[in-house]
């Protein structure tokens, strides 16, 4: 099957969105299916790129607002040159409105897969009439819409006033093969081979919540609870405020920064860590951090909302809070140092292993072929 995949941004950037579109169009191509990657051009060089597959990029629109055609153009002169047997948009805007009106000249199927931010609260084009209706358009007329969890499904729903009903699959997960001795950190991290630490890696944006983690830690401290070390891995327009807030709350001894980490440093951190914190303000797709701490068999702390609560079962593979609430997250944090960690870690490993990539890209797969099927030959 020959699937343009279409997303707004891509490698080398390292954000869920460009690691599951690199991992599940790299399987596809080692199952004989012939993938190719459509992105907006971005300050990074993506051209170049050594892939299995092939990677084209346009340029971004001037307005995704009010002329996301140039998606439409680069569509167009691509189909001619691969002749796709289906579109596969990542986002529902305005790659999945471009994405159907192309599909609906050339008589070629579309899926739309909503990842959280084009349809979730915060989303800027929801916010604005044209971009909103164009966006339920879009979902009403693709031959297919997925969804990472069944928050973002009744969202779907929703907007398209029940016409559409979205096929739910989640996130996948790269089950560890090999775990780093404890003993031997990369050397950006050797402060850390013997004190006991929990881990945060994510970009540092206020829907994320970091600062809810930092005033749970001072609440417990002033309480004289021992807590174990608050690693922060990322970065992001929060960075400079949430090392601000850490010195004003005397925080220093107790919270440790680091820049974005390399992989041999990211697989250290999470192999060794006690548990991962999630304390993300607003619901999420799925976050790979979580899935990948859990594939490590890490419990999580996370917040209890729409992409974290569907992988975390309270007191089984890991502890919930409410967000936006720091004093219940706290309590939340005391309960997982009092538990069996380890036991929570077992639970979250059984988790993980039935949310691999391969089964992920098989549920695609069998989708995508259902529906070019559907269509028949000679009807395309």
């Amino acid at each position: 099957m020959k699937i343009c995949l279409l997303v707004p941004s891509f490698l080398p950037g390292i954000g869920g969105l460009e690691k599951a579109a690199d991992t599940l169009a790299t399987l596809m191509q080692s199952w004989g299916h012939r993938p190719v990657v459509l992105a907006q051009r971005s300050h990074a060089q993506t051209e170049g790129l050594e892939r299995p597959y092939p990677i084209h990029v346009h340029p971004r629109p001037r307005s995704a607002t009010w002329w996301p055609h140039c998606i439409t153009a680069a569509l167009n002169r691509w189909h001619q040159h691969y002749d796709f047997d289906l579109i596969w948009a990542f986002q529902a805007y305005p790659q999945g409105y471009a994405a159907v009106c192309t599909g609906r000249r050339q008589r070629l199927p579309v899926v739309i897969s909503s990842r959280g931010g084009d349809i979730s609260d915060r989303s800027r084009y929801l916010r604005r009439g044209l971009p909103k209706r164009r966006i339920a358009w879009a979902l009403r007329h693709a031959a297919a819409v997925t969804t990472l969890n069944r928050h973002l499904s009744r969202r779907v729903e929703t907007l398209t006033e029940g016409q559409t009903c979205p096929h739910l699959i989640f996130n996948g997960v790269a089950l560890p093969s090999d775990i780093p001795e404890r003993g031997q950190p990369p050397a950006a991290l050797k402060d850390l081979r013997d004190r006991p630490y929990m881990l945060t890696m994510t970009r540092l944006h206020r829907f994320k919540g970091i600062d809810l983690i930092i005033a749970a830690v001072g609440l417990l401290k002033s309480r004289g609870v021992s807590l174990p070390l608050l690693v922060i891995a990322g970065s992001g327009s929060q960075g400079r405020a949430l090392r601000e807030q850490v010195v004003e709350n005397d925080l220093a001894s107790d919270v440790r920064f680091t820049r974005d980490v390399a992989p041999l440093e990211k697989t250290w951190l999470l192999a060794h860590c006690q548990f991962l914190v999630q304390p993300s303000r607003e619901g999420e797709g799925m976050p790979n951090s979580v899935l990948e701490a859990m594939s490590y068999a890490k419990p999580i702390l996370g917040a209890d909302s729409p992409g974290i609560s569907e992988l975390v079962t309270d007191g089984v593979c890991g502890m919930l809070s409410p967000p936006e609430d720091a004093s219940l997250l706290a309590e939340a944090l005391e309960r997982m140092m009092n538990s069996d960690v380890a036991q929570l870690g077992r639970s979250a490993l059984s988790v993980a292993q039935t949310h691999t990539w391969e089964r992920c890209t098989r549920q695609y797969l069998e989708l995508f072929e259902a529906i070019v099927n559907d269509l028949g030959p000679g009807k395309k």
